[in-house]
C-alpha cells in the first residue's frame, strides 16, 4: 500500500492522466513511460497504472504491445526509484505559504485563510496548494494546457484556489480574482480538441462525472456543480457543438440541468438532456456508467430527443401541462378526523421526540386503537376501525414491534409491515419514499380498508434525499401528501427533536419543510414536575386546520404478551387535559439551560464510553447519532457539547496510523478510568 496521502494520489494520477492525454504524436512513448514511472514511484502496481493510463493512451493512437512494452518498462524504472512521503514533505516547492510565512496551521491549510478579510496566496507551481489531511480529492482547471483554478473537495466542502501573482511571486490565490475568465473543466478526452467538433460532446454536472465520463473515453466537460452556476461568458465554448447534459437525478439536478439547455440552446448545434429516473434520488451519471457501461450510456443518449423549451418535461411528470381548476367548481369540505383535532385523514401528522421518550410507543397505541376501533383518549371518541401500514427501520419486528403492537391490544392480523423493496430476484433494498411511492400505493390499495400509514422513522426512507434541503424534502413530502388525500388515509410521521433551545417547531430534525409539509404535528416531553420523571407529554406544536387541542399526558407500562416475552404500552392518563405548552414545556425540562444539558448528556455518553478504554472518534460519533445528541451533519469536533465535555473529563485525543487509513482515538486519563471502574463495583 502506498504511504501518500489519498488525495495526494489522487492529484498524481488525475495529473499525469492529463498529460498523457495531451501528449503531441512525436512525443506518446516518452510521455507513457514519464506517467508510469512517475506513478510507480509512488506505490502504484501495475495493474492500478495500467487502469488509469491506458484510456489516455488509446485516445493518442497507442495501443497493444507498443503501450504495455511501454508501460512495463515504465513500472521496472519507477519501482526502482521509489519516492518517499517524508522528502515529498520536505519539497520547498509544496511549502504552504501565508504572509510571507513559509509554513502555516493546519486550520490555515484547510480552511483558506483570510487576513483582515484579504484572501490567502500560497507560493506554489502548477501541482497548487499542499495537500491537507482534510483533502479527499482535487479537479485542475485549464485554459490553454496551463493550470488557472484548482477546487479541491474537503471533508467539509469545497475550496477553490485561482493562478494569481502577488509581488512578482506567483501562486494561487483563495479568492476569484476580478481579471478571472471562465473556462471548462475537461476529462481525459478533451471535447475541445479540434479534432472533437463534430462530435458529441458530454455535460454533466461535477467534474468528478467528467472523470468518469474520460475513464470511458468519452469527451466531457463542466463549469462545476450546482454551487458554481453557469459563469459569463461560456456561451463560445458551446457555439455550433452537439451537446448532451447529463442531469443528475434530484431537484437541484433538474434545476441545473434546465438552465444549461436554455443557456446551451441558444448557439448550439444540438442539445438533449438526459435523465436517469431510474437511479436513486441524487444518482448520476458516473453511477449509470459503473452499472451499465458506455453502450448503455449511447444508447439511452440515441434515443434522446433533441431539447426544446416546448418539450422539457420529466417522463414521471408526462408532458408538461399547467394543472389549474376554477375555485366556483370547488366544493367545500369538512375536514375528516382519524383522532378528533389531532390525526386528520388524507393529511400528514409528525410526531417528533427525544429517544427513549415513547413517541414510537404512542404511535403504536394509534395503530392499535385503529385495528379494533378503539378510544381515543378523554373521551375522544372511537377510531374508525380499519387496516394500518407500518414502515419501521429501528425497532426490532419479532421483540419489539410485534411485543408492543400485543401489549397495545390491536389486532395484528390488520397490520401490514414493509420490509424491503425486492429489485431482482435476490437483490433487496430499503424502501424510498422517492422512488417507491407506486407500490406503496399499490400495498394501500390492495388492502382496500386502510386508514392509517406509520413511517417511523421517516428520516429512514429518504434514500439519498438531503433531509436539510427544504426543495429536496418537499419533492419528496408532497407526493406523499398528495397521495395520502387521493386514498384518504392518515400518515404520522416519527422523527427525532434536535438538542440546543428555542421553539420546538424549529427542533424537529432536519429541513423546516418536515413540519412544513404536515397539518398537524406533536412532540413528546418529560414532564419536568413529575419528580420520578416516568410521565410523559404528548403536547401539540402545530395545527394549521383546526385549533391546537389540549395536550395529553401518559406513562409507559409492561405486560407479558407470551411466555417470557414482555411488550410497553402507552397508559393514557384519563383524569385531565395538559394545559402547559410544549415550550414551556421543554424550557421547565432545562431549568438551567437546554446547552447545560446537552454537555451534561455528552458527558455521560463520554464517561460511558471511555470507561472501557479508548474508542475511535468514528465509533463515538455513531453511538452519539444513535442517542440524538450528535446530528446527522456534524463531526464531534464541531459540537460544543462534546468539546466541552472532552476538556471537563480531560479526554486523551491520538492519531493512530497514517495515510488514508488513519484514525483518531479518545481515551480517558488513567486516574478517569480507575474512578469508572469503582463506580461501576
Amino acid at each position: 500500500m502506498s504511504e501518500f496521502n489519498a488525495a495526494y494520489l489522487d492529484a498524481a494520477i488525475r495529473g499525469e492522466v492529463d498529460r498523457m492525454a495531451r501528449a503531441p504524436e512525436g512525443d506518446r512513448n516518452n510521455s507513457l513511460f514519464r506517467a508510469s514511472a512517475s506513478l510507480a514511484s509512488l506505490g502504484l502496481r501495475e495493474g492500478q497504472i495500467i487502469h488509469h493510463l491506458k484510456p489516455a493512451a488509446e485516445f493518442v493512437g497507442l495501443r497493444g504491445k507498443e503501450f504495455y512494452a511501454t508501460l512495463k518498462s515504465g513500472v521496472r524504472a519507477g519501482h526502482t526509484n521509489p519516492r518517499s512521503a517524508v522528502h515529498l514533505d520536505a519539497n520547498p516547492k509544496m511549502m504552504f505559504q501565508y504572509g510571507g510565512t513559509a509554513s502555516a496551521t493546519s486550520k490555515q491549510r484547510d480552511r483558506a485563510p483570510t487576513d483582515g478579510g484579504e484572501p490567502a496566496f500560497v507560493v506554489a507551481g502548477d501541482e497548487g496548494p499542499r495537500v491537507s489531511a482534510s483533502e479527499l480529492r482535487r479537479h485542475i482547471y485549464r485554459r490553454d494546457g496551463k493550470p488557472v483554478r484548482i477546487k479541491i473537495k474537503k471533508r467539509d466542502g469545497y475550496i477553490n484556489w485561482y493562478r494569481a501573482s502577488k509581488e512578482g511571486t506567483d501562486g494561487w490565490l483563495s479568492r476569484k480574482p476580478a481579471t478571472y475568465q471562465a473556462c471548462p473543466y475537461v476529462g481525459v478526452v478533451d471535447p475541445f480538441d479540434p479534432n472533437q467538433f463534430g462530435e458529441l460532446i458530454y455535460w454533466p454536472e461535477g467534474e468528478k462525472d467528467c472523470d468518469t465520463l474520460g475513464t470511458f473515453s468519452l469527451p466531457a466537460f463542466t463549469f462545476g456543480g450546482t454551487g458554481d452556476g453557469l459563469p459569463e461568458g461560456i456561451s463560445e465554448y458551446l457555439r455550433g457543438r452537439h451537446i448532451a447534459i447529463l442531469e443528475d437525478n434530484d431537484v437541484s439536478g433538474r434545476t441545473h440541468a434546465a438552465k444549461k439547455a436554455q443557456l446551451a440552446s441558444r448557439v448550439a448545434a444540438s442539445v438533449k438532456v438526459v435523465r436517469f429516473p431510474e437511479l436513486p434520488r441524487g444518482g448520476d451519471v458516473s453511477d449509470f456508467l459503473f452499472e451499465n457501461g458506455r453502450e448503455a450510456l449511447e444508447r439511452l443518449v440515441a434515443e434522446t430527443s433533441d431539447w426544446t423549451p416546448e418539450n422539457d418535461h420529466h417522463p414521471e411528470m408526462g408532458a408538461a401541462a399547467l394543472v389549474s381548476c376554477d375555485l366556483s367548481d370547488v366544493q367545500p369540505e369538512k375536514v375528516e378526523w382519524l383522532w378528533p383535532g389531532r390525526v386528520a385523514v388524507g393529511k400528514i401528522t409528525m410526531i417528533a421526540g427525544e429517544p427513549g421518550l415513547g413517541k414510537s410507543q404512542v404511535s403504536i397505541a394509534l395503530a392499535a386503537a385503529v385495528t379494533v376501533g378503539g378510544h381515543w383518549p378523554l373521551n375522544g371518541g372511537r377510531a374508525p376501525m380499519g387496516s394500518v401500514v407500518i414502515l419501521s427501520a429501528e425497532d426490532g419486528l419479532a421483540d419489539t414491534v410485534r411485543p408492543r403492537f400485543d401489549a397495545a391490544g390491536g389486532d395484528v392480523s390488520r397490520v401490514r409491515i414493509v420490509r424491503a423493496v425486492q429489485q431482482a430476484e435476490s437483490t433487496r433494498r430499503t424502501f424510498n419514499l422517492a422512488a417507491d411511492l407506486a407500490l406503496l400505493e399499490a400495498e394501500i390499495t390492495r388492502k382496500q380498508d386502510v386508514r392509517l400509514v406509520l413511517i417511523d422513522p421517516v428520516s429512514s426512507y429518504l434514500g439519498k434525499t438531503d433531509s436539510h434541503k427544504n426543495a429536496d424534502v418537499r419533492s419528496v413530502l408532497e407526493p406523499l401528501s398528495d397521495m395520502a388525500e387521493r386514498l384518504r388515509v392518515a400518515i404520522v410521521a416519527i422523527t427525532h427533536l434536535s438538542k440546543g433551545d428555542g421553539k420546538a417547531i424549529n427542533r424537529f430534525i432536519g429541513s423546516i419543510a418536515f413540519v412544513a409539509a404536515a397539518r398537524t404535528a406533536f412532540a413528546v416531553v418529560e414532564d419536568a414536575e413529575d419528580s420520578a420523571r416516568l410521565r410523559r407529554l404528548l403536547l401539540p406544536v402545530k395545527n394549521n386546520i383546526a385549533a391546537k387541542p389540549e395536550g395529553l399526558a401518559f406513562r409507559l407500562a409492561q405486560r407479558e404478551v407470551a411466555d417470557g416475552i414482555i411488550g410497553s404500552y402507552v397508559v393514557w392518563d384519563e383524569t385531565s387535559p395538559v394545559t402547559v405548552s410544549v415550550d414551556e414545556a421543554m424550557a421547565g425540562g432545562s431549568p438551567n439551560g437546554s446547552e447545560r444539558t446537552a454537555t451534561e448528556e455528552a458527558t455521560d455518553l463520554l464517561r460511558e464510553i471511555l470507561a472501557n478504554g479508548p474508542a475511535d472518534v468514528l465509533d463515538i460519533e455513531v453511538q452519539a447519532r444513535s442517542a440524538a445528541i450528535l446530528s446527522d451533519t456534524r463531526r464531534i469536533n464541531e459540537s460544543k457539547p462534546f468539546r466541552s465535555a472532552a476538556v471537563a473529563l480531560g479526554v486523551v485525543k491520538k492519531r493512530i496510523g497514517f495515510g488514508p487509513g488513519a484514525r483518531i482515538q479518545w481515551s480517558l486519563p488513567s486516574e478517569h478510568i480507575d474512578d469508572e471502574k469503582r463506580r461501576g463495583q
